[in-house]
């Protein structure tokens, strides 16, 4: 592999709350097997959302989001999520404390 050259990689750490964000919760959507991909591409529109994927086991997708206050997430979850086609059900557990967050890019 040869060494990349005239780029400028960061990494950038951030708390939250310093930027408006209170509320930091991961949702586990259940969702109708042929919805799965329009509900995951639907979600990486949303700007509240930093992290999403498809999983295996009670749940099809994980996403973990951001929000200003409960007002904000409860309009999430009843506005956008509910309104996505296929989704069965979700749920919602919040994160009191985020330890370590790793980002990684591939190739880099």
């Amino acid at each position: 592999m040869r060494p990349v050259t005239g780029v400028l990689y960061l990494d950038v750490r951030f708390d939250h709350e310093r930027l408006g964000h209170e509320v930091v919760p991961i949702l586990w959507l259940s969702v109708a097997s042929a919805a799965l991909a329009d509900v995951g591409h639907a979600l990486a529109t949303h700007p509240e959302v930093r992290f999403a994927a498809a999983v295996t086991g009670q749940a099809d997708i994980v996403a973990a989001t951001l929000h200003p206050n409960t007002g904000d997430l409860y309009t999430y979850l009843s506005d956008r999520i509910a309104a996505l086609d296929g989704v069965r059900s979700v749920e919602t557990a919040l994160t009191t404390r985020e330890v370590e967050q790793l980002t990684y890019e591939p190739g880099r």
